[in-house]
C-alpha cells in the first residue's frame, strides 16, 4: 500500500489579524494532539519511534511538541494594535508548525499506524499584501505620509 505525501496549498485571503492566529492556534494544538495518539497507539503496538536523531525520532518529536507548546503560548489580543504587526509572522509559524505536522502524518501513514487523520484542513484566512503587513501598519504610514506632507 502507498501513501500519497501530503501537498499543502495556502490560499491568500487577506490581512491576518490576532484572531486568525488563535484559530491557527488552535488547529495546530488539535493537529498535535491528534498526531501524539497516533504516535502513542504506535508504541502500544510495539514500533516505537527510533530514538537515534533522524528526521523521524523519538528526539524529533519531541522538538516539534516543544516548538507547538511555544507557539501556543503566543497570546494575541484583538485590542492592541502591537499585536496585528506580529500577527503576520506568527501565523506564518504555525503554517510552518502545520507542515512539518504533516510530514508526520504522511510518516505514521507509511508505517502504517492506526487511526492516522486525514491532512488537516486548510485555514479559511491566509497571509496576503506583502507577506503580513498588517491594516494598522498601512494606516499608521498613511497618517505619517499625511501629515509630513501637510509641512
Amino acid at each position: 500500500m502507498s501513501h500519497a505525501r501530503t501537498r499543502r496549498t495556502w490560499r491568500v485571503v487577506g490581512i491576518v489579524t490576532p484572531d486568525d492566529v488563535k484559530a491557527m492556534q488552535s488547529k495546530v494544538a488539535t493537529y498535535q494532539a491528534t498526531l501524539q495518539g497516533v504516535v502513542d497507539a504506535l508504541t502500544k503496538a510495539g514500533k516505537p519511534l527510533v530514538t537515534d536523531q533522524s528526521q523521524w525520532s523519538a528526539s524529533a518529536w519531541s522538538d516539534l511538541g516543544t516548538r507547538v507548546a511555544a507557539f501556543q503560548a503566543r497570546t494575541q489580543e484583538a485590542w492592541n494594535p502591537i499585536d496585528y504587526l506580529s500577527s503576520g509572522s506568527l501565523y506564518e509559524q504555525g503554517r510552518a508548525l502545520i507542515t512539518e505536522q504533516d510530514g508526520w502524518r504522511d510518516e505514521l501513514a507509511r508505517r502504517n499506524a492506526p487511526n492516522v487523520p486525514p491532512p488537516l484542513a486548510v485555514p479559511k484566512s491566509d497571509l496576503g499584501l506583502a507577506g503580513g503587513v498588517s491594516l494598522l501598519a498601512l494606516a499608521a504610514l498613511g497618517v505619517f505620509l499625511f501629515l509630513r506632507d501637510r509641512r
